[in-house]
């Protein structure tokens, strides 16, 4: 097992208001880690934390990763680009600031991979939300971070999207034996994505399941049928299971 974070009894509040309760889960190289639950149940917020940005907390992270830093990369709910910035330029921000350096012939081969190939030059007022969350995902992508995490990255988007998308993120995970964490609402998105998932209560939120669905991956009946169904019906559980019920 390479495991490269560790999160253990991570707990959040913000004033008298319980986010998180407790949540705790190994990352190892090569897998896809998908946290799924109810809007408001504090998913963004465990990011957050991951990611270095919220460092008030109890709990712990352990890693041995520069984070923050350039073995991190981590992509918000919107696409944050700069609108000065065309196409290329966006996509070497982040090694801008890191201080990373990628050869011109680098990005434009990440441009072709994101099929954005002829709009290099292109400014985001120009381009379709869509197009504009390719690039998103390219600049966390470009410097090869080990460890990602994405809060709701297809969101919004058309299902032929989210489908280009979700493939670039398993296809970078498996090549680079790298990581992601991926924060979701949706069912169907977290299963095709995730070698292991997370359904998580309503806030305050805990662990309410643990799915994991390497092997089941490998069975498509499973995989369609029965997987779905079960992460489902513990989805409609766990979001009962918080603040507003008599179940804790």
């Amino acid at each position: 097992m390479n495991k490269i974070i560790n999160f253990k009894n991570i707990k959040k509040s913000f004033g008298s208001l319980n986010v998180i309760d407790d949540i705790s889960f190994d990352v190892e190289a090569g897998k896809i880690y998908c946290v799924l639950g109810a809007s408001g149940c504090g998913k963004s917020t465990f990011l957050d934390i991951a990611s270095g940005i919220n460092k008030e907390f109890e709990g712990r992270v352990i890693s041995d990763l520069k984070i923050p830093g350039k073995d991190l990369g981590y992509m918000v709910q919107t696409d944050s680009l700069l609108p000065w910035r065309n196409v290329k330029d966006n996509i070497k921000l982040a090694s801008e600031l890191l201080k990373i350096d990628i050869a011109e012939d680098e990005i434009f081969k990440i441009i072709k991979t994101i099929k954005l190939d002829g709009f290099e030059d292109y400014f985001p007022k120009e381009l379709s939300g869509g197009q504009k969350q390719r690039i998103a995902l390219a600049r966390t992508l470009s410097y090869k971070p080990k460890l990602i995490l994405l809060d709701e990255p297809l969101g919004n988007l058309d299902i032929v999207v989210r489908k280009e998308l979700a493939f670039l993120v398993k296809n970078y995970v498996q090549e680079n034996n790298s990581s992601a964490v991926v924060i979701t609402h949706s069912v169907s998105e977290a299963i095709y994505l995730a070698d292991e998932l997370f359904v998580l209560t309503s806030r305050p939120s805990k662990i309410y399941k643990h799915f994991s669905l390497s092997d089941e991956k490998n069975n498509e009946k499973l995989y369609r049928d029965e997987a779905f169904s079960a992460v489902n019906e513990s989805l409609e559980k766990a979001i009962l299971i918080g603040e507003f019920s008599d179940e804790k």
